[in-house]
């Protein structure tokens, strides 16, 4: 059973290319997709670390389950960078106010 962070050493693990971690995971696959990264991880290729915004539909629906629910990552964020001094068409903010919403609901936690 997966009960502290040392345990994870013992299991396969499928990890998020270019992202640091302070306990060596064992990993026999690593990928920068993180679309992949789920769908490996479904398809029962191991355990990783993965945001709940990506992960909530998997783990509502049965395909996911969280083993640590008291642990989480410091929290990070999403930022749209704009050049300055350009009128910002429909379509890009359209697209920013749709990210907006979706990543104001509330999470699993």
């Amino acid at each position: 059973m997966l009960r502290r962070w040392r345990d994870f050493q013992q299991v396969e693990c499928i990890i998020f290319r270019n992202k640091t971690t302070t306990v060596r995971m064992k990993a026999r696959i690593s990928t920068d997709n993180p679309t992949s990264l789920r769908s490996m991880v479904e398809a029962g290729g191991g355990i990783t670390i993965c945001d709940e915004f990506s992960a909530t539909d998997s783990i509502i629906q049965g395909r996911l389950i969280q083993l640590l629910p008291k642990w989480s990552l410091p929290e990070g964020g999403y930022y749209a960078v704009f050049p300055p001094g350009r009128h910002l068409p429909r379509q890009v903010q359209a697209f920013v106010d749709f990210y907006r919403g979706k990543l104001s609901h509330p999470t699993l936690r």
